[in-house]
């Protein structure tokens, strides 16, 4: 598990709305720490979140007051959102953006944007994400320590990572500076 720093999330969607990639219902599929919905909730975003950890949904779910529940998110979500907004385990990111793509594209506004590793757009495994669809890699920096259960503050920055967005209209480039 590794938890989304509160400033960078705050940075994230701060970009985000400067974009106007933030439409309607927006899902946050990894709530971890709940950094980013804490982020969504602070820009009066209109959100829903789920976490894949029991014991995140518990503290979650006390903490913004409505249910947020411990799901795979791998498998199809009960909500409609046009924003998937997460930072999915490295192990199998590709298979969460595989997901989270097809929850959103039959809209006509939709946006994934996930927190990845930069090197993740280089595998071959993941060349079809990048296909007949508008995508851009906004690096992140400075480079983030996450934190969360069996994590130290020290040592866990060991990855540069950039936030992948995919959109239904091209994506302008920017830096997400924290």
């Amino acid at each position: 598990m590794a938890y989304t720093p509160a400033r960078l999330a705050a940075s994230i969607v701060a970009a985000m709305q400067d974009e106007e990639m933030l439409h309607g219902l927006t899902w946050e599929p990894h709530a971890g720490g709940g950094a980013i919905v804490q982020a969504l909730e602070d820009a009066r975003v209109k959100w829903v979140a789920s976490t894949l950890e029991p014991a995140d949904s518990r503290t979650l779910t006390r903490r913004f007051g409505r249910e947020i529940p411990a799901r795979d998110a791998l498998i199809p979500c009960p909500w409609v959102p046009f924003t998937i907004l997460g930072n999915p385990p490295f192990s199998n990111a590709g298979e969460h953006v595989r997901a989270a793509l097809r929850a959103v594209q039959a809209r006509p506004v939709w946006t994934v944007a996930m927190i990845l590793p930069i090197s993740f757009g280089c595998r071959e495994k993941h060349a079809q994400l990048f296909r007949d669809v508008h995508w851009s890699v906004w690096p992140i920096g400075p480079r983030p320590t996450f934190t969360g259960p069996g994590r130290t503050e020290d040592g866990t920055a060991k990855t540069d990572v950039g936030l992948y967005v995919w959109n239904h209209r091209p994506v302008a480039s920017r830096v997400i500076s924290w």
